[in-house]
């Protein structure tokens, strides 16, 4: 059983949203954007605690707006035993549907005294019986692991946890009678080797197998056991003790917040091992306090896990994007009076494509689907001179949230395009009009080829492109003229590759001196939004009403 669909209306910083979780949902997105609003709306209906009108806050209301009740509704596909279960509980079907509503709706008046929680059909209309039963919700299992990572928080010895708060007077009255309790640890030491099943023994291995990748130790230098911690219960109140190499035993819980890290995802890992399939995960952050080697490698136990179980994850990390599985891919942005939405690629690739997606998108270039809008360039040479460029004229590509992307060659720039604008990503293609990725003998393609991208915008509104007349280098060069270009190439001589020389020579321009086309190119970046029409001419773009126009050769146009 796993979710299709996920809709929310109203709930903090969501107005109304819509989105078809695969089994691996990868959420990305800026901080502040809503992503863990979303874990937290699905866990609200799967999660540990039965909901009821507690269960939320005046602060959960969108914009605080108590008008509007929250309603967060959940639709699963259901796996063959699934559909049988549900067949004798009155519900037929492959996809049923939870909502859960506050405050209910009783006619046309709000029961701010009940929560509606009830299951729907596909198309949302509310099934009045059977009722959900605490069995029932057994098949929805989700296990919601938020940035707290701490592992005292993830343990039952916590006085804060529910049994905690129910285990502490008790135990107090069991350590008031000194006899009793003397005995009761004596029987209990007995017990405690009687309760170390297999099932039990296997459990403790694997979690000192997973902490030993995840903290880069030996297995063999690791020990990691669950001794008693309280004496009333033994499964409930264990605690964990390491033993690390030389170093004396610790409490778990008193080690740094990376090795608890650590261990909890190793519990994680544990847990979907030997626990039952087809349990929904969701998990905030999991790059957190991990090394580059250590994400990759969390990266592949969430894949594997998500074959039989579905996984969320809320990341601000490219190592847990791959663009080979676009689908997994939901882009979160939080837009002025729409609240936060969920953007997803409906774009097919290619056999051809998926090659392509293996050897041109890594890591770096992943940043991308991070960005707020995007430069996208033929290569080095924009890459490294842009950013210098925007320096020079005060703009902070980083605190615009400007990634600029360079894609190996003019002939990929379509590709990536097709790609950001599917995910309807703000973005502005820069291109030369005469590359030397096309042989002489292939320039009528590429203007063909020109023509499809200066159209692209029509196609994909997020997009808008321009074309540089001749190409980058030519151009620049003709715009601070011969005599100026060869003093500067003659200052640093040593630099023969033709990017790292673009980079010093830009460095060494005067802001007077830079292109007023590359100028206007980094101005309309500036404006780009997902609000904003994006397939205004260049010329358009915004210039200081205070600011003199320069002068502009014809040679200068991109027309």
């Amino acid at each position: 059983m796993k979710i299709v669909k996920v809709e929310i209306k109203n709930y903090r910083s969501i107005k109304h949203t819509v989105f078809y979780p695969t089994s691996f949902c990868v959420l990305i997105g800026e901080n502040n954007a809503g992503k863990s609003n979303i874990l937290s709306a699905i866990n609200k209906v799967l999660g540990s605690k039965w909901p009821t009108p507690q269960t939320f806050s005046d602060t959960d209301f969108y914009g605080m707006d108590k008008n509007n009740p929250i309603s967060i509704s959940v639709w699963f596909n259901l796996s063959e035993d699934d559909e049988v279960y549900f067949s004798q509980r009155g519900l037929e079907g492959e996809i049923i549907g939870i909502r859960l509503q506050y405050p209910a709706t009783e006619g046309t008046e709000l029961n701010w005294g009940k929560v509606e929680y009830c299951y729907i059909d596909k198309d949302g209309n509310k099934i009045s019986r059977p009722y959900i039963s605490k069995e029932d919700r057994e098949k929805f299992s989700m296990i919601y692991i938020d940035v707290n990572r701490d592992l005292q928080s993830h343990l039952p010895t916590s006085q804060w946890t529910l049994l905690g708060r129910m285990l502490k007077d008790i135990n107090k009255e069991l350590e008031s009678d000194s006899k009793r309790r003397e005995s009761f640890i004596k029987s209990i030491r007995g017990a405690m080797y009687f309760l170390r099943t297999e099932k039990f023994k296997k459990l403790e291995e694997l979690i000192k197998f997973n902490a030993s990748k995840q903290l880069g130790i030996p297995k063999e230098d690791l020990e990691i056991k669950f001794q008693l911690h309280d004496p009333y219960n033994f499964y409930k109140t264990i605690q964990i003790f390491v033993k690390e190499d030389i170093l004396p035993i610790r409490v778990a819980t008193e080690m740094g917040l990376g090795a608890q890290n650590a261990i909890v995802f190793s519990i994680f890992q544990a847990y979907a091992e030997l626990g039952e399939k087809n349990i929904i995960f969701a998990i905030e952050e999991p790059e957190l306090f991990l090394h580059p080697h250590a994400r990759r490698h969390f990266y592949k136990v969430l894949r594997e896990l998500s074959g039989q179980n579905q996984i969320f994850i809320a990341t601000h990390s490219s190592f847990f994007v791959d663009l080979r599985n676009h689908r997994d891919i939901c882009i979160v942005r939080k837009l002025h009076g729409k609240g936060t939405l969920v953007y997803q690629s409906d774009y097919e690739l290619t056999p051809y494509e998926k090659e392509k997606v293996i050897k041109e998108f890594d890591p770096e270039r992943n940043e991308l689907f991070f960005a707020k809008k995007i430069l996208l360039v033929e290569g080095d040479t924009e890459k490294l001179s842009f950013p210098i460029f925007a320096e020079k004229m005060k703009i902070d590509l980083d605190q615009e949230g400007i990634s600029i992307v360079e894609t190996g060659g003019k002939k990929n720039l379509s590709f990536f395009a097709k790609i950001i604008g599917s995910f309807e990503i703000p973005c502005l293609i820069v291109f030369d009009e005469d590359s030397s990725d096309f042989s002489k003998n292939e320039k009528d393609k590429e203007s063909e080829f020109n023509k499809e991208l200066l159209e692209i915008s029509s196609k994909y509104p997020s997009l808008d492109s321009v074309m540089i007349p001749k190409n980058f280098d030519e151009f620049l060069k003709k715009h601070i003229g011969q005599e100026r270009y060869e003093e500067l190439c003659n200052k640093y001589p040593g630099y023969k590759g033709k990017p790292i020389k673009f980079k010093v020579i830009s460095e060494e321009l005067s802001i007077d001196e830079i292109p007023y086309l590359f100028k206007e190119i980094l101005t309309k970046l500036i404006v780009l939004t997902p609000e904003s029409i994006l397939n205004k001419d260049l010329a358009e773009t915004q210039k200081s009403e205070n600011e003199e126009e320069p002068y502009i050769s014809e040679d200068d146009l991109p027309f």
